[in-house]
């Protein structure tokens, strides 16, 4: 199961396998907004719009901000006592032509270390 350095656990699942929820902490969640340069930015998009395809910039911005909002939600996750966040989910929304923002949220809970069954 993947872990990262935080030691939070982060699963899209509701259930992880093997372990029980021995507490519900609360939604928690974390999120980035993320600003590409302008001149960046319309170079990337007039580029877009005469060849079509991928903008290395936006996507470049996309997993910055995406690396920012999950760091956010382990840290504040950890704070609340959790080691694992269930049911993660996470979302994008344009702010601005030139602003992005990644937000993660999910239910902070506290695993068994392992059911013995």
């Amino acid at each position: 199961m993947p872990r990262h350095s935080s030691g939070i656990l982060l699963v899209t699942t509701d259930s992880v396998p093997g372990r029980s929820v021995e507490r519900t902490l609360g939604l928690v969640s974390g999120s980035s907004a993320q600003m590409l340069g302008v001149g960046k930015s319309f170079t990337a998009g007039l580029g877009q719009l005469l060849v079509g395809g991928d903008v290395p910039d936006f996507t470049a911005l996309m997993e910055d901000a995406r690396l920012v909002a999950l760091a956010r939600l382990k840290q504040k996750a950890a704070a609340m006592g959790a080691n694992a966040v269930v049911g993660l989910r996470l979302t994008t929304s344009d702010l601005s032509q030139a602003v992005a923002e990644v937000c993660a949220y999910g239910t902070a809970v506290r695993l068994s270390e392992r059911d013995s069954h």
